[in-house]
């Protein structure tokens, strides 16, 4: 059992499922997860604490990223320019 609750943003970004795609077929990984759901992950809080987020406070706004952060498991990050 999670410990914890994870706050994310779904992203609707056909960029996004090319780059994952890309990394599937070019890289060793593992998942858990059958199919990619484009989102940014934006906290872990204390579990339950998620439902206090369920108001719609990211609904509809728009954001342009230019820069994604590639973190690894041993705690490096690596920031990627996006185009």
């Amino acid at each position: 059992e999670k410990l914890f609750d994870v706050v994310t943003i779904s992203v609707d970004s056909y960029d996004l499922e090319r780059l994952n795609a890309k990394l599937k077929g070019n890289v060793r990984y593992s998942n858990r997860h059958k199919v990619y759901i484009p989102h940014i992950t934006i906290a872990y809080v204390h579990k339950g604490e998620a439902e206090n987020l369920k108001d719609a406070t990211f609904n509809k706004n728009k954001f342009i990223v230019d820069v994604a952060v590639f973190s690894s498991k041993d705690g490096s990050r690596t920031s990627l320019k996006l185009k």
